[in-house]
């Protein structure tokens, strides 16, 4: 295999040699590495019911997440007809009491 047939750059150090002021016997050598990583169990794919319930978790975070915006949306919203109706209020005010006086000094 060279190294086009993988997914590692090209530029990768190559090991040369082990510099160490103390012996190192307490550490493992590269192969004991790899004969250990050998003996774990490997393990296969996510079962149909972990799928599941990780699927359910997601949902219920997402539901969270969508409804925590749509009601930061909403109190936005809200927010903002209220001032503009409050605005619309005050700028007819004026006229709606105009129109009630003249209709009273008509009357009376």
């Amino acid at each position: 295999m060279n190294a086009s047939d993988n997914d590692w750059p090209d530029d990768l150090p190559v090991l040369t040699e082990i510099v160490a002021d103390q012996p190192t016997d307490d550490l493992p050598i590269l192969t004991e590495v790899i004969s250990l990583a050998a003996d774990e169990p490997v393990q296969q794919g996510v079962t149909a019911q972990e799928l599941q319930e990780v699927l359910h978790q997601l949902e219920i975070h997402l539901d969270t997440v969508v409804a925590e915006k749509l009601r930061l949306h909403l109190d936005q919203i809200q927010a903002q007809a209220v001032a503009q109706t409050l605005s619309e209020l005050k700028a007819g005010l004026p006229v709606l009491l105009q129109e009630a006086l003249n209709a009273r000094r008509k009357s009376g």
